[in-house]
């Protein structure tokens, strides 16, 4: 199991802190034609007890939203990772002062949503499990893309298997294995996921106040959760798969370079799904894709691999390691985190690839990219499945 996390990829920054701190931190813009907005919101769901908390508390979760606007207003673009959570990257790893705070997203902090489709109701929805180890922090800049092509998108942190989560009272939320040991572990961690993934949609679907914390969401605006998207990376990615298969309101799903886990690897799916691998992982080497593979509703599944890519390029770090090699300086230990593709390609080709993929199982539309390879992305190798 790939289990990469943020964290190890921050400390390679320590022994270039001048350089790290000179750079202007900005995740690159989106690729899609609206701008973004976003937003925090927490879920406590006091239907379930967290089963991976130390003590007795129901299960609490951080939400990141993203999605399409049409006015920036008085709004301004929202820093890429929380002042707690900045705090908690600097102290852990002896970074320097204002190294974690200094990266910007690309999305306008609390402006007001609006539907980019022609509808008036709120865009389509798309839910995002991140790494084991990681949270929903770690991915804004996929997170962003997806929304400027006009989707709601919420990235969900899972209490005490993301590293470090914090709630609106201060208090926090620490991972409590370092890896997951066994792979009945691991599937057990994967329901759990699918769970809180499920709490959101309902959250979504039934209560109204929680829905409008959402700016801009008011009056008649609600929220169909009757064909939703969920993507993931990693472990997210197994979730994802977990999700479509066994709830009937995800209609469609994304595996960007996860080890599966659980009965999905025999039941398989039968509704459309994508598998994005990185270089050299394939069903020839990992026994719970072959598997998954095998016992899917053939013609629903779509797979291609990256070449140049590794599984850390799914982060939004690789992006950022990217500005420190154009300043001429090489990163000792980065290149084994990192594959050859470059981390702004990867993060168009992600956002191309994974937009396009929902813009055809959600919206129905045709997708050029999807029907395979071509000379503007010559880094896709399609699977024949």
């Amino acid at each position: 199991m790939h289990l990469v996390t943020l964290l190890q990829i921050l400390v390679l920054y320590l022994s270039f802190p001048a350089i790290a701190l000179s750079l202007n931190l900005t995740l690159p813009r989106p690729i899609g034609p609206y701008l973004v907005g976003t937003t925090t919101l927490s879920l406590l769901d006091t239907t379930r007890l967290d089963p991976l908390a130390p003590d007795t508390r129901p299960r609490y979760l951080m939400l990141s939203v993203f999605y399409p606007i049409q006015h920036i207003r008085h709004s301004t673009l929202a820093p890429a990772f929380s002042p707690l959570y900045a705090s908690f990257l600097s102290t852990s790893l002896s970074l320097p002062p204002g190294l974690a705070s200094s990266v910007l997203s690309s999305a306008y902090a609390n402006a007001y949503l609006h539907p980019s489709r022609p509808s008036p109701s709120p865009p389509s929805l798309l839910l995002f499990p991140p790494s084991y180890g990681d949270g929903r922090q770690d991915y804004i800049a996929t997170l962003t893309n997806l929304a400027s092509m006009g989707y709601l998108v919420i990235g969900v942190d899972h209490p005490f298997d993301s590293a470090f989560i914090e709630y609106p009272d201060n208090s926090t939320a620490v991972r409590v294995n370092e890896t997951i040991g066994t792979p009945e572990d691991a599937a057990i961690t994967v329901n759990i996921r699918v769970e809180d993934l499920q709490s959101v949609l309902d959250f979504l679907s039934t209560n109204a106040t929680f829905a409008r914390q959402i700016p801009g969401v008011h009056g008649r605006l609600h929220f169909d959760v009757g064909k939703v998207g969920v993507f993931g990376h990693s472990l997210g990615g197994a979730a994802s798969a977990s999700a479509v298969a066994t709830d009937s309101r995800f209609g469609c799903g994304v595996n960007m370079d996860g080890s599966l886990h659980g009965d999905v690897i025999t039941t398989g799916v039968d509704k459309p799904f994508f598998m994005m691998a990185s270089e050299g992982h394939n069903r020839s080497n990992d026994p719970s894709w072959d598997g998954f593979l095998g016992n899917s509703k053939k013609g629903e599944v779509l797979g291609l691999e990256v070449r140049g890519s590794r599984h850390a390029d799914f982060e939004d770090f690789s992006v950022l390691d990217d500005e420190v090699l154009a300043t001429g300086v090489d990163i000792p230990g980065a290149e084994g985190l990192f594959g050859s593709i470059g981390g702004k390609r990867m993060l168009e080709l992600v956002g191309t690839f994974v937009g396009a993929w929902f813009d055809r199982c959600l919206e129905g539309e045709r997708e050029v990219v999807l029907e395979g390879s071509s000379k503007e992305w010559p880094e896709v190798e399609f699977w024949n499945l």
